[in-house]
């Protein structure tokens, strides 16, 4: 009976599916009952257009296919437009699947949409979906659309797939990504636990032609009812960075190099994870970048996770030059290190460093962090920390960026520490240290609380709350005086220390020292205070006080720092208070002290402004001073080993600069009796020495008046007086030396150009010249040699006298009544001459002189080239033996000669006055006595010489001898002579050549005797040093007669000083 059952329930259900098949044979039945099995046992509706399918042949065919689901309004969530499908088996439907199937479309969409009320596939659900897949299958196009919180699209083109060996399925596609291919290559595998799938295992290779790019992606993909899974291992590589993060990165466009990335991809549908196992960009030697890190993307916030470390170099950091507006390409190579935190859309640099250094020798080190909200959207955010130091060998390598920078510090070296934001930054602690310690070093360090950086244009207004420590050292000024470009003196150690407050542009020193140091000398500047104040570009010092103190190891030391020599005095110590009070800088309470072994002084007062020297007042005061140390300092070669007392006195400095005056001068000499010294006046104009000033003393300490003079002159009391006024400065002196009385005037003016006018007058009623020590005797001192002390002789010095006389008005006048002295025979002496604009005038020379008289007058004119002199007189009765030992000539003529005439030269040397000699003299020479033989005798006979005795005689006596000389251009002509003796009358002619030094002489001798005679004509021709004589046929007469009558010659010689060549024999009998 059962039996039975079964068999008739087989029978139905045969005769049912029959039926069944019947019925699907019809197309239209068949498509119907798709869309009704569809929507009968799904959430969704099958939408078919155009649709064709044959059960029996396993084909399929619709021009549009659309899979709604029953609750979602809009796209569907599948599209597939031109499907076509062959080898469909009704067994694979029935195991739902296609895996004999061949599915061809032009376009798949799917279109998965999180914000509608429709209940989406359950991701595992999603997977199973794939055990749908085909057995090939090739899709024209294919656009995966996720609109769940985020739009995510993406397109596939040329989609083909096929079922490989293993259950496997694989498929090539390409892609598109911002306008450019990516081929992509996938393989799925299906994972099962224990029979249940619930994953797929998935190889993808994709690639990008046009830069180079690759990518490989392996690993699993699964799913639950609740939320999908993934995890792959990545391996990415690209040559071309520019084209593959220009979007991403703006900086990106101006890289090349290859980069590559290793790591794992891994998350669900909240959260994807990008594990960066290395991140290596190349492009060396440019640069090259490596990091490390993850990044995780919460899609519920929506927001990308970083934790990144990163470390690179670049050989320049010209990239960065455009985004920042700096030539940071100046700072050379660079190398770094960063992590990163924070999102991508609010990052934060949690520690960073950078180090660079460029050719230059500059050297770039920072480190620090900078906030989240810095970075991404720039407000404010004091977190932020940054640690600079820099440094160069000088500040040379910084003009890139400050400019021509005149200083040159030498090596420096800056740190600080910075934090802050955008709108403002606070350094919290710096250091800066510049130069060598055996040069200069100079130091800062500090902190500013606030730089405001917001502005467009940095102003010192922006820096306030400023606090330093500034110093400066150096062990010898001549480097500051280099680095200010001022004039220091050498070789003293310098150092400086100040404290800075306050803000930029108004900064308040405190606790201020300036020391100053070499072996004999200290000085220092302590408890400095002052306002600094910036304005138009310049600073102001304000509000100055400080204490100067110092001290020197002795005044000798002086010589440092002054262009003269200072005597030793002893140690000098001084201080004072330095204060600025309305624009001025005052030095107050100054007190200065000398206080050596003997000499002590002191000075006391203030001066109200010292940059402009005004108000000055200090009075002084000193004892003690060393009259020999003083006057070795003012008389040149002084020696003398006694004591000669000290000095004492006071004087008071007052006025302003270019009007200071010395008033209540009072000096004066103590201890030591045989000098006695005072001196007094006042100084009221110190640059123009306006002023009245007096002076007397009295030696009588002659080994003292030698040390001091060089003469041997006597005991001496002088007293002066000098006043000046308006550029003029007059003089007065008188006195005795010795038992003569002195008397002296005179003035000098002057202007900024120099001396503009002078006059000297000088007279005595008697005037002894052993009081002078210019007259030598047995009694002198064997070194008194006045001659040789008063200076080189007038012939070589009349060149240099001449040239170096003055130009403006002058006036020399000499009136001595009376003269005396064992080695002169002037009486009495007249001497004025005046000058003006380089012509002088011998105005007056009258001289009374033993029996004679001598008057000269003479012109000089400097403006004529040569110089013309001009010089005419007379002299009386003038003793030739004493006018030869007074101007030093050894003569063996005596006799009183009397000359008058005039001469003119041009030239300043012998030779040239000789050739240019000019004018008229006559002479007349009586009672002249020749030393040797009776030579009159032997002119005028020989045989009255050889037996009268005369050739016994020692001398020859001359009762007159008289000539006129005419000169022209200088030779002298005469054809006046007369000679006349006791025994003889002789006349005569005579031509002397001074240029060629030649005589050309002719004498008719006549005895006056009227015994026997020979007369004679007496010829004498040729060289002065040496004529030849004729006189008579007897040569041993004519020698004779010719040194008797070469007297002429030996006057002219000695007039013109003509001197003897070496060798000559002009007076061979003179022994």
């Amino acid at each position: 009976m059962v039996l039975r059952w079964i068999l008739a329930l087989v029978l139905l259900c045969g005769l049912l599916l029959a039926a069944a098949l019947l019925a699907l044979r019809s197309e239209s039945t068949l498509l119907r009952a798709i869309t009704w099995s569809v929507a009968t046992f799904t959430d969704y509706e099958l939408e078919l257009v155009s649709a064709r399918a044959d059960l029996f042949a396993g084909t399929v065919e619709a021009q549009q296919l659309h899979l709604h689901h029953v609750e979602s309004e809009g796209a569907a969530l599948v599209s597939v437009l031109n499907l076509q499908g062959s080898k469909i088996l009704l067994s694979d439907l029935l195991l739902l699947n296609l895996k004999h199937a061949v599915l061809t479309a032009d376009s798949v969409s799917v279109y998965v949409k999180g914000n509608d009320q429709a209940d989406d596939p359950k991701p595992i659900t999603w997977l199973s979906y794939l055990s749908w897949l085909p057995d090939r299958a090739n899709i024209g196009n294919v656009h995966v659309i996720n609109h769940h919180k985020e739009l995510m699209i993406f397109p596939l083109q040329q989609v083909r797939g096929y079922r490989g060996a293993y259950n496997n399925f694989i498929a090539t596609a390409t892609g598109l990504w911002e306008g450019n291919s990516i081929e992509t290559g996938l393989e799925l595998n299906a994972l099962r636990d224990e029979g249940s799938f619930f994953g797929v295992g998935m190889t993808a290779d994709l690639s990008a032609a046009h830069s180079g790019s690759q990518a490989v992606l392996t690993g699993e993909f699964t799913g639950t009812d609740s939320d999908y899974q993934y995890n792959f291992s990545l391996q990415a590589d690209t040559t071309q960075i520019e084209d593959a993060l220009a979007r991403y990165l703006q900086i990106a466009k101006r890289l090349t190099g290859d980069l590559s990335i290793e790591g794992r991809l891994k998350g669900d549908s909240e959260e994807a994870t990008l594990t960066a196992d290395r991140i290596i960009l190349q492009n060396l030697p440019a640069y090259g970048f490596e990091a490390s890190g993850d990044l995780s993307r919460n899609f519920a916030e929506g927001k990308t996770h970083i934790q990144l470390n990163s470390a690179g170099q670049m050989a320049s950091l010209r990239a960065f030059n455009e985004f920042l507006n700096l030539e940071l390409d100046r700072l050379g190579s660079a190398q770094s290190s960063l992590r990163l935190t924070g999102t991508l859309s609010d990052p934060e640099i949690e520690r960073f460093i950078l180090q660079t250094h460029s050719d230059s020798g500059l050297t770039l080190n920072l480190s620090g962090s900078v906030s989240r909200r810095e970075l991404s959207d720039g407000t404010l955010a004091p977190s932020n920390e940054l640690m600079v130091d820099v440094s160069a060998p000088g500040l040379a390598p910084l003009r890139p960026w400050l400019g021509e920078i005149s200083l040159d510090t030498g090596p420096w070296a800056a740190s600080a520490t910075i934090t802050g934001n955008r709108e403002a930054l606070a350094v919290s602690q710096f250091l800066v240290t510049a130069g060598t310690p055996d040069t200069i070093t100079f130091g800062a360090e500090g902190a500013v609380n606030r730089i405001a950086i917001d502005d467009q244009e940095f102003e010192l207004d922006d820096v306030t709350g400023i606090s330093a420590a500034v110093t400066t050292e150096t062990p010898n000024s001549q480097y500051v005086a280099e680095l200010l470009g001022i004039t220091l003196p050498d070789h003293h150690a310098m150092t400086l220390s100040l404290q800075l407050s306050g803000d930029g542009p108004q900064l308040q020193a405190s606790e201020g020292a300036l020391v100053v140091s070499a072996s004999d000398f200290d000085a220092s500047l302590t408890e400095m205070s002052m306002s600094l104040l910036s304005s138009q570009e310049r600073w102001l010092m304000q509000n100055f006080k400080g204490k100067l103190a110092g001290a020197l190891s002795d005044t000798s030391a002086l010589s440092q720092y002054t262009t003269t020599s200072a005597v030793s005095l002893g140690p000098i110590s001084y201080s004072a208070d330095i204060v600025q009070e309305n624009g001025r800088v005052s030095a107050r309470n100054i007190q200065a002290a000398i206080t050596g072994e003997q000499v002590t002084a002191t000075a006391t007062g203030e001066v109200e402004d010292l940059v402009n020297l005004s108000g000055v007042r200090i009075a002084h005061d000193f004892s003690g001073v060393s009259t020999s140390a003083v006057l070795s300092a003012l008389v040149a070669r002084f020696s003398y080993s006694q004591p000669i007392g000290t000095l004492d006195g006071s004087f008071d400095l007052s006025g302003d600069a270019g009007d200071l005056a010395l008033t209540n001068i009072e000096i004066r000499n103590s201890d030591y009796a045989p000098l006695g010294f005072t001196a007094g006046g006042d100084i009221d104009d110190l640059a123009s020495l306006n002023g009245s000033f007096t002076l007397s003393t009295r030696i009588t300490d002659l080994d003292l008046l030698y040390a001091l003079t060089g003469f041997e002159v006597k005991q001496t009391s002088l007293s002066a007086s000098f006043s000046s006024q308006d550029e003029r400065t007059a003089i007065d002196v008188d006195g005795t030396v010795g038992q003569s009385t002195v008397e002296g005037s005179g003035f000098y003016a002057s202007s900024d150009d120099g001396i503009t006018a002078a006059e000297l007058a000088f007279s005595s009623p008697h005037l002894r010249m052993a009081d002078l020590g210019l007259q030598a005797s047995a009694a002198n001192r064997a070194d008194n040699a006045p001659a040789e002390q008063l200076g080189e002789s007038a012939e070589s010095g009349l060149d240099r006298l001449l040239t170096q006389a003055p130009r403006f008005p002058s006036r020399l006048k000499i009136d001595i009544d009376q003269l005396s002295g064992d080695a002169t025979a002037i009486d009495s002496l007249a001497l004025e001459m005046t000058g003006r604009d380089g012509a002088y005038t011998l105005r007056q020379l009258d001289a009374r002189y033993a029996t004679g008289e001598l008057q000269l007058r003479g012109i000089i004119d400097l403006n004529q080239q040569p110089i013309n002199l001009s010089l005419a007189g007379q002299g009386l009765s003038i003793p030739l033996n004493r006018v030869a030992t007074d101007i030093g000539l050894e003569s063996d003529i005596e006799g009183v000669l009397s000359f008058r005439g005039g001469l003119t030269g041009r030239g300043t040397t012998e030779e040239s006055l000789r050739e240019s000699l000019d004018g008229s003299l006559s002479l007349a020479l009586e009672d002249a006595t020749i030393a040797g033989a009776a030579y009159d005798v032997l002119a005028t006979g020989l045989l009255e010489w050889l037996y009268s005795g005369a050739a016994l005689a020692d001398s020859t006596r001359l009762d007159c001898t008289m000539a006129r000389l005419d000169f022209d251009d200088g030779v002298a002509y005469t054809d006046n002579i007369l000679v006349e003796s006791q025994r003889m009358i002789a006349e005569g002619e005579a031509e002397l050549d001074l240029v060629n030094r030649n005589i050309d002489l002719v004498l008719v001798p006549r005895s006056k005797s009227r015994t026997f005679q020979i007369p004679s004509r007496v010829t004498v021709r040729g060289p002065l040093e040496s004529p030849r004589t004729t006189v008579s046929p007897i040569s041993a007469v004519a020698d004779a007669s010719a040194e008797a009558l070469t007297l002429l010659p030996k006057i002219a010689m000695r007039l013109f000083g003509i001197k003897p060549k070496d060798g000559g024999n002009s007076h061979p009998c003179g022994t």
